[in-house]
């Protein structure tokens, strides 16, 4: 929308971070401070927002309060999505079915 050309995404996001996302930001390599990959390579494991991350969230969820059941469904679906996607799997049944595999 502004524009941004993607050598300067990282600084860019830099100037929004706040408390560990910011700590994250702070403690890339020199070579990596103007890499938008790396930085958000960083930012997803630091918050376990990895195929791990999204496996264990997926096999640990409960309902939570208040929530209804398609909007739980809903949240184990995302997990599910993204662990499949991290892992590199394609998005079919062959795929789902490594994954499941893969994961047993």
């Amino acid at each position: 929308m502004f524009k941004i050309r993607t050598e300067h995404w990282s600084t860019q996001l830099a100037k929004l971070l706040q408390g560990r996302s910011l700590e994250v930001y702070q403690r890339l390599a020199a070579s990596e401070v103007d890499d938008y990959g790396a930085l958000k390579a960083q930012l997803l494991k630091r918050f376990r927002l990895t195929e791990g991350g999204y496996r264990k969230k997926f096999k640990n969820s409960r309902i939570q309060p208040g929530e209804m059941p398609e909007q739980f469904i809903g949240r184990l679906r995302r997990y599910l999505e993204k662990s499949r996607e991290m892992a590199g799997f394609e998005q079919n049944h062959e795929g789902l079915e490594n994954l499941i595999l893969r994961d047993q």
